[in-house]
């Protein structure tokens, strides 16, 4: 589900124009438009950006089901929450 909200938004975020041309069978014209091309960047350098963040702050779990880890003051990690 989340996956769909994201889709509809990053193309809420496009200029409508470039997607009444698309509708019309000018779909090129989204690589044409320096607009999309930096609105793109911009999106993927921040994506990068934070991912690469959360991975340093240990943040990113691959299972949600798993506990959070929690840092320990000496730099280690805890798998175990707190009650």
């Amino acid at each position: 589900m989340e996956i769909v909200i994201i889709i509809f938004m990053f193309a809420g975020g496009i200029n409508f124009a470039m997607h009444h041309h698309a509708l019309r069978g000018k779909i090129a014209g989204y690589w044409h438009s320096e607009e999309f091309r930096l609105y793109l960047g911009l999106m993927l350098s921040a994506i990068l950006l934070l991912t690469a963040l959360n991975l340093q702050a240990g943040s990113l779990r691959t299972d949600p089901r798993l506990p959070a880890r929690r840092r320990l003051p000496g730099g280690g990690h805890s798998d175990h929450q707190r009650p």
